[in-house]
């Protein structure tokens, strides 16, 4: 009996990509797969967990004067032209309309083409593929999450000409900014490409790049603190769970968690290697 030939991504760590199945019922059938473990993987008591450790952190800042005293701080003294046009450059990454189905349509079609036997097989060709496959999963797997999320907070943004909705505190499907959008979609890019890479210092400059998004909304008094740092941190358990559900081993990992403390509030982090 002939067995079937097995196919290897030439990437540490190894995950391993279903055969070719000819035709378009099955890669399709297998690119389903692939986003049903992305959602899997996602959506698990520990990602809840730690999630929550962060809407404690959030909710701290957003429900107090904190986020409104630093957005005052920030925008009076810190604020300028010139990192105002760094900004602008910096928010375009969040536009989703752009940046979510590019992704999608990139990624399906890099699999379909895979599985069905065509296109390039150089590793720059296979290694877009494998880009735009995650990052395009990344986007739909974390939609859910970011959206409920979202409504269920009901916070304001700073300029929200409604005063009822201009302060950050949680208003429950109020007014649905508690979660930066701009900046999840914005961080997913990078991330996922820091998961591609096995160079510290290149890993460490992507998810430099990660936070700039995030930072720009809170330049442009888009987001407060709170809705940039809950927007950041859901892409990065989002695409962390992508990696995982591509056969990743976890190594490597980073865990919120708040400090408390008299006269003294914060978020802690735990990186585990």
């Amino acid at each position: 009996m002939q067995s079937s030939p097995s196919y290897v991504l030439t990437r540490s760590p190894q995950a391993v990509r279903p055969p070719p199945t000819g035709g378009f019922v099955g890669p399709i059938a297998n690119e389903g797969i692939r986003y049903g473990r992305g959602f899997a993987s996602l959506y698990t008591l520990d990602n809840g967990l730690n999630f929550g450790l962060a809407l404690i952190v959030a909710g701290t800042l957003a429900n107090t004067n904190m986020d409104q005293s630093f957005h005052r701080w920030y925008q009076k003294d810190v604020r300028n032209d010139r990192l105002d046009r760094f900004s602008r450059a910096c928010w375009f990454f969040g536009e989703g309309q752009y940046f979510i189905p590019a992704a999608v349509a990139l990624g399906v079609s890099h699999r379909l083409a895979v599985d069905n036997g065509f296109g390039s097989n150089s590793a720059g060709c296979h290694l877009f593929g494998t880009f735009a496959s995650r990052a395009g999963r990344a986007y739909v797997v974390g939609a859910p999450a970011l959206l409920i999320g979202q409504s269920l907070l009901g916070a304001g943004r700073p300029s929200n000409e409604d005063l009822h909705f201009k302060n950050s505190h949680w208003q429950p499907f109020k007014n649905p900014n508690g979660i930066s959008g701009h900046a999840f979609v914005g961080a997913i890019p990078f991330m996922t490409a820091a998961k591609m890479t096995d160079e510290w210092w290149l890993r460490g400059i992507l998810y430099t790049c990660s936070t700039f998004t995030a930072w720009s909304r809170v330049n442009d008094g888009a987001h407060y603190l709170s809705q940039a740092i809950l927007g950041w941190y859901l892409a990065y358990l989002t695409t962390r769970a992508i990696y995982q559900s591509d056969g990743g081993r976890l190594n490597r990992g980073l865990t919120l968690f708040p400090l408390a403390q008299p006269g003294v509030v914060g978020m802690g982090g735990q990186v585990r290697f």
